[in-house]
């Protein structure tokens, strides 16, 4: 009984693959063929399109489960730098590969592809330094020395033109207190495009420790005449925190300008935000406390 069951389904089969078929949708695999010294793909290019063929279920078989599926090749070689291809420009490439099957029509109507030219650029690089990237209270003591100081970078002409020069680079370290010698890697985004000539290049500083000193400074008024009674400010007098090296630590007071200016008194409690005109050359990052004074009519 079960011998006559499969003889019979095997029959069913062996006329069913030989029937031909009409109107068949399939996706049927396409490629490109282009030139990698030339051109690069700055997108993942179609990997099929859709058709409608006739023929016999042996080769619709044959194309459902992938064997010797010959891909319609698209030679950009020889286009420039075409986009797209119209359902009109995609026959005759499916027609050549097309193996026992008749193509009716191509159902996509386009397919979007974006190849760019290949360049090269040689860019110089240059040390971005973060705000956190020296530790407070440190600063550089030599020039950055970066080794090789250019690189070769390859990729589509849109990014390669768009990239800026000199190329920044920056220390996935921060807080440094010491002297810093370092392999640093080189980041270019999208990194599946942008190829620098190496991955890594050589960072070396040296870094200097300051001295933290505080000092009184008396507030000076800016636009007195904007407010006609009197004013008084409170406090008057407020501490500034800098940094200098232990050799310029002999800074006064009058080398330093804090200004409350009263046309930018804040109505709704009476304050202004100081700001430090002036200071000395020696003196690095400055700070007030407190950061604002209270005006008393």
């Amino acid at each position: 009984m079960l011998l006559c069951f499969l003889l019979a389904a095997t029959f069913w089969v062996l006329k069913a693959l030989n029937k031909k078929y009409e109107n068949v949708r399939i996706s049927y695999p396409v490629s490109f063929i282009y030139n990698p010294k030339t051109q690069i793909p700055v997108t993942e290019p179609p990997k099929e399109v859709v058709i409608n063929v006739d023929g016999k279920g042996w080769k619709l078989l044959r194309k459902a489960l992938n064997l010797r599926i010959h891909p319609a090749q698209i030679d950009l070689r020889n286009r420039g730098y075409a986009k797209f291809l119209t359902s009109r420009q995609l026959r005759p490439h499916i027609n050549a590969a097309l193996s026992g099957l008749d193509l009716n029509y191509v159902v996509t109507d386009t397919i979007y592809f974006n190849f760019e030219k290949l360049e090269h650029r040689r860019l110089p690089l240059t040390l971005q330094l973060s705000d956190s990237a020296l530790a407070t209270g440190y600063q550089l003591d030599s020039n950055v020395k970066i080794m090789p100081g250019s690189v070769i970078v390859s990729g589509p002409a849109s990014l390669i033109k768009a990239l800026p020069s000199p190329y920044p680079i920056y220390l996935p370290d921060s807080g440094i207190t010491q002297n810093y010698r370092k392999q640093i890697p080189l980041g270019f985004v999208p990194e599946n495009l942008l190829k620098p000539s190496q991955e890594n290049v050589s960072v070396a500083f040296d870094v200097i420790p300051l001295v933290k000193n505080d000092i009184q400074v008396m507030v000076r008024v800016r636009n007195r005449d904007s407010i006609s009674s009197p004013v008084v400010l409170q406090p008057n007098a407020v501490k500034l925190t800098y940094y200098a090296l232990s050799a310029d630590t002999a800074v006064s007071a009058a080398h330093f300008t804090v200004i409350a200016d009263l046309d930018k008194v804040n109505p709704k409690d009476s304050t202004i935000a100081l700001k430090v005109m002036q200071k000395p050359a020696k003196a690095r990052m400055v700070s007030i406390s407190p950061q604002k004074v209270k005006v008393v009519y």
